[in-house]
């Protein structure tokens, strides 16, 4: 487990702002969010682990959505999940080829949109 580095906690962030109210309630402790990255092919998705150590914890709605092109120009796909208690669940990234993620881009690079919607 990890702490956010600078750019994912930036992308978070704007895509926590999708949604003020669940922003407001999560981006206080945005620093302390501990994160654990998944084995993707180093596209750079993450798992969140849960502050109150659920057992019942589980994939609840997607928040937001976000593109980008990676510096080889292939589009990535960012998916901001929240977990059935509406807490932060994964940060899911793929990039088109399913090659590695160069980096994260600066927010002016990316377009992001407002999801909410549950998964089934």
């Amino acid at each position: 487990m990890r702490l956010l580095k600078t750019e994912e906690a930036v992308l978070i962030e704007a895509l926590l702002m999708t949604n003020p109210q669940i922003a407001s309630t999560i981006l206080p402790t945005i620093d302390a969010v501990l994160v654990e990255d998944m084995d993707d092919g180093e596209m750079g998705s993450l798992l969140f682990q849960s502050f109150d150590d659920n057992p019942n914890r589980s994939l609840g709605e997607i928040l937001a959505e976000a593109e980008f092109l990676d510096k080889d120009k292939i589009p990535v796909y960012v998916q901001l999940n929240l977990d059935n208690h509406s807490q932060l669940f994964e940060l899911d990234i793929w990039k088109a080829d399913y090659s590695p993620v160069s980096r994260l881009p600066n927010l002016d690079q990316i377009v992001i949109k407002k999801i909410i919607s549950p998964i089934a």
